[in-house]
């Protein structure tokens, strides 16, 4: 039960994008406690929650390229609880690596992001 709710916070995020902060906050924050509480997931709903996360960084779509999600809209506070909840994903996908890169090499963030992402990247 946990898992089908989690499962649809990034997408809210990235339907909300900027517009509600509070309300993207709050998403986050609850990812990162579901992450920080892994056995909350099972292996494939974390490798499906990894896969939506995506989109809020990036993704690549035919006759485009790259498409930049709402992540790079967020101020730096939510920057920040959206990595740690990726940080608490167990076996991070590289797809989810990827993303976090090519959104971040395209953009300045605070020094206390970088270096998170690159711990988290590591």
């Amino acid at each position: 039960m946990v898992a089908e709710w989690a499962l649809g916070l990034p997408k809210l995020m990235w339907q909300l994008r900027d517009r509600n902060l509070a309300a993207s906050t709050a998403a986050a924050e609850t990812l990162r406690l579901i992450g920080q509480r892994t056995r909350l997931l099972s292996t494939a709903a974390s490798d499906t929650l990894q896969a939506s996360l995506v989109t809020l960084f990036c993704v690549s779509v035919p006759g485009k390229g790259t498409v930049f999600g709402p992540f790079r809209q967020y101020p730096s506070t939510l920057q920040r609880t959206v990595l740690e909840a990726v940080s608490y994903c167990p076996r991070r996908s590289e797809r989810l690596s990827l993303a976090i890169r090519a959104c971040l090499s395209e953009t300045t963030c605070a020094s206390s992001i970088g270096a998170l992402v690159e711990e988290i990247l590591v």
